[in-house]
């Protein structure tokens, strides 16, 4: 049963839910929290996310990876392992995609963060781990998850890691 059943609107009532949430998104600064959530719920109204019970929630990890490359590939594999210990299904592209692609050369870094970006629109959120900062391509994603009406969350990881 989807939450559409759940709520037993039928698709009058849901055509009528999605004019009153995308009403309500267009009176509040497109790059808030409550766009964002306006945003996935009528995604949610139109069918278009289903969480089944028991299922671990997707989470695109966004971490910085240019400049001190050691430390911060470092740095996203303790995020990417904080993310699964909390029990989700967590993809770090920029650790997949920089094996095969060269990040200083600016094409290739240009793909990736496309590829990267498609992850999103699969997410149940985009999750950034900022100890050190929130990069240009971390700032891309969250401009692109606010686009497509991903959630988004801060976390630190702390300790060794705090700056």
């Amino acid at each position: 049963m989807d939450i559409m059943e759940k709520l037993e609107l039928g698709p009058a009532s849901s055509d009528v839910l999605v004019a009153e949430i995308s009403r309500i998104k267009s009176l509040v600064d497109p790059d808030s929290d409550i766009a964002n959530i306006c945003g996935r719920a009528i995604a949610i109204a139109k069918g278009g996310f289903h969480l089944t019970k028991g299922r671990k929630a997707r989470v695109v990890i966004e971490s910085p990876y240019a400049g001190d490359t050691v430390r911060n590939i470092d740095y996203a594999r303790a995020a990417l392992k904080d993310s699964l210990l909390r029990g989700e299904a967590p993809i770090a592209s920029h650790l997949l995609h920089t094996q095969v692609l060269n990040d200083d050369d600016p094409d290739q870094r240009a793909t990736g963060i496309r590829a990267g970006h498609e992850w999103i629109a699969q997410a149940d959120r985009v999750v950034f781990y900022e100890d050190f900062g929130c990069s240009r391509g971390m700032e891309a994603a969250r401009e692109e998850a606010h686009r497509m009406g991903v959630p988004c969350e801060i976390r630190y990881l702390g300790g060794v890691w705090a700056s």
